[in-house]
């Protein structure tokens, strides 16, 4: 029986002639057991995926499950530069950030020099900006939407309360 025919048979309630197999591995392993460099494969959405059928054939599974969302084509316009460092690889970005991405671990991202990204403070977010504060939203109230970091991308279906009209 295919991999193919196995999940199809799952999917449609019946017996395969075994369990499908699918496995999300940890990325550390991906970097650490690919060829392809741990930025393109956290950053390149080709590369990742390209990473994830050469595991799947490798291992036989009878799927994939992709566990990153995808990335701008263009992410290396924003790359100023990359270079190998003892810890894995170091990439500096135009916008001033710096992303380390260790052999075996998710990358890291900080302000120049190492320092940490600022955290988000609810009680300080301008609604002129990225983030969006509801004039009813009462932070904390169970079935209503937290009172900041929510995205303006989000629809606003969304932001009404769920037994509310309007």
């Amino acid at each position: 029986m295919t991999s193919r025919e196995r999940i199809r048979m799952v999917m449609d309630h019946e017996m395969p002639d075994r369990v499908p197999v699918m496995c999300q591995l940890a990325l550390g392993h991906y970097f650490l057991n690919s060829q392809r460099k741990g930025s393109d494969i956290w950053f390149d959405s080709e590369a990742f995926v390209r990473t994830l059928i050469e595991f799947q054939q490798r291992y036989r599974f009878d799927g994939l499950l992709i566990n990153l969302p995808g990335r701008p084509a263009n992410w290396r316009d924003y790359l100023l530069t990359s270079e190998p460092t003892a810890e894995g690889e170091k990439l500096v970005w135009r916008a001033g950030l710096e992303t380390f991405v260790p052999p075996d671990d998710n990358p890291h991202t900080f302000l120049t020099g190492r320092q940490p990204l600022p955290r988000a403070d609810c009680d300080e977010v301008n609604p002129g900006t990225r983030l969006l504060t509801a004039p009813r939203d009462t932070c904390g109230t169970p079935g209503t939407p937290p009172r900041c970091g929510i995205s303006r991308t989000m629809p606003t279906w969304r932001l009404r309360h769920p037994t509310r009209r309007g």
